[in-house]
């Protein structure tokens, strides 16, 4: 592996003890095609690593999310160019998913003043909407009543 010195300058730096290095090209014509050509073989592998380590700090937490058509899902709410504050929620819907338009992009029905309207939007934009089980009965049925409670009393002494 070559120097970050020898990179750019096409030699070896200088040693302190004032050796010089023997194979270091003597004419400026064969250092400048030196320099061109270790540049040309060693720099775009520098750019892979970095690109690879880059990639990997970044996808490193993500998890991708797919949505099919039908399922429901929230907008960021900086999506709407609303006026924002600490008291705006961070997620409006939820909204249908018409289609995929990209490996990360969705068409989604969206209201849009006082008619519906289709736009598209990034997967970093929206998020699964989930529905809680116990919002779904009716209120009578975990709502504690004397006949509730009860009809518990009578099940736990059997």
């Amino acid at each position: 592996m070559k120097s970050p010195h020898f990179c750019v300058f096409g030699m070896n730096a200088r040693k302190t003890d004032g050796l010089q290095d023997n194979n270091a090209p003597t004419t400026n014509e064969a250092r400048i095609e030196l320099i061109r050509e270790t540049q040309d073989n060693i720099l775009p592998r520098i750019h892979e690593t970095e690109f690879a380590k880059t990639k990997k700090a970044h996808d490193k937490n993500r998890k991708q999310n797919m949505y099919e058509p039908g399922d429901l899902v929230l907008i960021r709410n900086d999506c709407f160019n609303q006026t924002k504050n600490k008291w705006t929620q961070k997620y409006l819907g939820p909204f249908e998913v018409i289609d995929r338009t990209g490996e990360n992009n969705y068409r989604i029905q969206t209201p849009f003043r006082g008619t519906t309207a289709v736009k598209n939007y990034h997967t970093s934009q929206l998020k699964r909407f989930v529905t809680r089980p116990e919002l779904l009965r009716t209120p009578g049925e975990y709502l504690p009543t004397k006949e509730n409670v009860q009809k518990e009393r009578i099940r736990g002494n059997e």
